[in-house]
């Protein structure tokens, strides 16, 4: 028994640990192109980041998509990659009102607080990657 507590406790930590990953040589995407309603909360030791997140005009009904919060410390030229959840979303298709359906919209990443560094200021990121092309996306407002 104690065996699976500690299997269901490294599990449950690997969930939330950010991975680096050097994606400096991602394409950062014209923001414009791009249609979001994200919000940022603190969870006791936790950072949590949900809502959804689009590219204008791109439905996500049949195609291979993956999304990623990500957090760049400039000061250390460090990407995090936060694990971030995809689901469906209604709410974009409302918002949009533009007749697709961006049902792969909904976006969930929650990250320790502490494996990014106490002090540390970041930028934010979407990392996008739809059909295996990859851009990022600068999340100015979150």
């Amino acid at each position: 028994m104690a065996f699976w507590i500690i299997i269901g406790l490294i599990m449950s930590y690997k969930e939330v640990m950010p991975v680096k990953e050097n994606l400096s040589g991602v394409q950062i995407d014209d923001s414009s192109l791009y249609t979001w309603d994200l919000s940022e909360t603190d969870i006791g030791s936790f950072i949590k980041i949900e809502g959804w997140f689009v590219k204008n005009g791109q439905d996500t009904e049949f195609v291979t998509l993956k999304m990623s919060v990500v957090y760049y410390d400039e000061s250390r030229d460090i990407w995090f990659v936060l694990p971030t959840d995809v689901a469906e979303n209604k709410q974009a298709r409302e918002v949009m009102n533009d007749g697709l359906k961006y049902k792969w919209s909904g976006v969930t990443a929650k990250c320790l607080e502490s494996a990014l560094g106490k002090g540390a200021s970041f930028k934010k990121y979407m990392l996008y990657e739809l059909n295996g092309e990859r851009k990022l996306v600068a999340l100015d407002n979150l």
